[in-house]
């Protein structure tokens, strides 16, 4: 799919900004990434979901996070999902990997996360693909 993408933040992605205290200037910078982004796989931006009817996406993305010094292997991780016909991208979570953690780090936020993942899953399949 081809860029430009239109960018939407959801109220979930605002809290966590806040939460976070994710500077300005990154966030520019995550808005401006988000906004020319394609859906290709690479190592640091993953596909999760594709919808049946193939009209969302849901992506993880790893960012660097220039605030505390990390690379993308420690930096942020984004869950965004595009709505393709409307060529729109909804930047909905954002956290630090240090908060996180891998499975054997911190196997309860790593269940915490796969579980919001699932949850958002079963809610764009609800509003998307009822028709």
């Amino acid at each position: 799919m081809n860029p430009p993408w239109q960018v939407n933040k959801t109220n979930h992605f605002i809290q966590c900004v806040d939460r976070e205290k994710i500077s300005d200037i990154v966030l520019e910078s995550i808005e401006l990434w988000a906004k020319t982004v394609t859906l290709t796989q690479t190592k640091n931006f993953r596909l999760y979901f594709v919808s049946p009817k193939r009209i969302f996406q849901i992506w993880n993305a790893k960012l660097p996070d220039p605030d505390y010094k990390k690379g993308r292997r420690g930096g942020f991780r984004l869950v965004c999902f595009f709505n393709i016909p409307q060529k729109q991208n909804f930047l909905d979570m954002i956290d630090r990997r240090v908060d996180l953690g891998g499975k054997k780090e911190h196997p309860k936020a790593q269940q915490e996360y796969t579980k919001y993942l699932e949850e958002l899953k079963k809610i764009l399949l609800d509003i998307y693909e009822k028709a």
